[in-house]
């Protein structure tokens, strides 16, 4: 069992922060054929996700 003690609110302007880089690391595993196109697209449509509504 599993007690959960904590919760945590999604603070757009910190993820914000590290869509550039996770962008990149995206660009850059796709360009060396990983991974697959379609196991990419998720990758690539968080980017693109609105994390502030709630």
């Amino acid at each position: 069992m599993v007690r959960v003690r904590a919760a945590f609110t999604p603070r757009p302007d910190r993820t914000a922060a590290f869509a550039q880089p996770y962008a990149r690391l995206a660009d850059a595993l796709h360009e060396r054929g990983r991974p697959p196109g379609p196991a990419a697209t998720p990758a690539y449509g968080r980017l693109n996700r609105d994390t502030s509504a709630p």
